[in-house]
């Protein structure tokens, strides 16, 4: 619970979200990340706080990937050319259907760290820490 006293029901994504942006950006205030997301400040610090007492050894219900069978999708962040986030997709086809771009382009960028950039965006594999 936050400080007013109210529990949340966080999704997966927003948790996935949320987190990464408050450990990689330098504006990680819970204020900054709510307008970024477009999230309440509330539900965002509720977050960050199970996300910090997740690293304390925090024995509680924290949402985990989903897999299909036995294969998880990985997450694929996106960079404008000024290596600003632009958006983090839960997979490659979700990625590739919102940018208009088809999936094999988005998996060879992926892959090959050395290749350019495709319509102006830089595609890089969320990496869970």
């Amino acid at each position: 619970m936050d400080g007013g006293g109210r529990s949340y029901t966080i999704k997966e994504c927003d948790y996935d979200n949320i987190v990464f942006y408050f450990n990689n950006s330098s504006n990680n205030t819970t204020t900054a990340i709510a307008k970024i997301f477009d999230l309440n400040v509330h539900y965002v610090s509720y977050v960050i706080d199970v996300y910090l007492s997740k690293k304390r050894n925090y024995m509680g219900t924290v949402p985990v990937l989903v897999s299909r069978g036995n294969r998880k999708h990985r997450k694929v962040i996106v960079y404008d050319k000024n290596n600003n986030i632009v958006d983090i997709y839960n997979s490659v086809n979700v990625c590739s259907r919102d940018l208009g771009i088809s999936r094999n382009t988005v998996s060879k960028n992926l892959n090959n760290p050395t290749m350019k950039n495709h319509k102006g965006y830089t595609f890089k594999y969320y990496k869970v820490s």
